[in-house]
């Protein structure tokens, strides 16, 4: 019985350590009170666009030059959402992908033309060091973003 005792307490507090990780602020940080994942945020986009919103998801990849974006995923769907913050203002660790992220800002839609979108994604893959098709475009394209604010990155 005692056994039991220690191995549930021992659970609990292992528990409530991983959910109180260490957290790093970036930008404003996070003024919200709720916060969504990046599946919920997705279904609902139309109904959000241009208004401020919190994300919590896995970093997947950190903008390589200057660190002034990351992609968060849900780590049960791998749906991506891409966060962009203003040059220089926030810069995000290079070495973040894989930590769970909370980020706040304003949703963003914009229509770009098929020309804009080959433009962009080139970009993009350059930046990356990634192979890029012109041809994987196939026409105008929306692209959804978080325009950021503040971050709490796990250490």
């Amino acid at each position: 019985m005692k056994f039991v005792l220690l191995a549930l307490t021992l659970f609990s507090f292992n528990f409530s350590v991983a959910k109180t990780a260490p957290q790093k602020k970036y930008g404003k940080g996070i003024t919200l009170k709720k916060s969504i994942g990046v599946t919920e945020l997705l279904a609902k986009q139309d109904n959000k666009v241009d208004e401020v919103v919190q994300v919590t998801g896995r970093i997947k990849k950190v903008c390589p030059m200057m660190g002034c974006w990351l992609e968060l995923e849900d780590p049960k769907t791998n749906k991506l959402i891409k966060v962009k913050v203003e040059d220089g203002v926030i810069v995000f660790p290079k070495d973040a992908a894989g930590k769970m992220a909370t980020v706040e800002g304003t949703l963003t839609k914009e229509t770009m033309s098929k020309r804009k979108a080959i433009s962009y994604y080139r970009h993009l893959a350059k930046e990356l060091g990634e192979k890029f098709d012109p041809k994987s475009i196939t026409g105008p394209m929306d692209l959804w973003q978080i325009q950021g604010t503040g971050a709490l990155i796990q250490q």
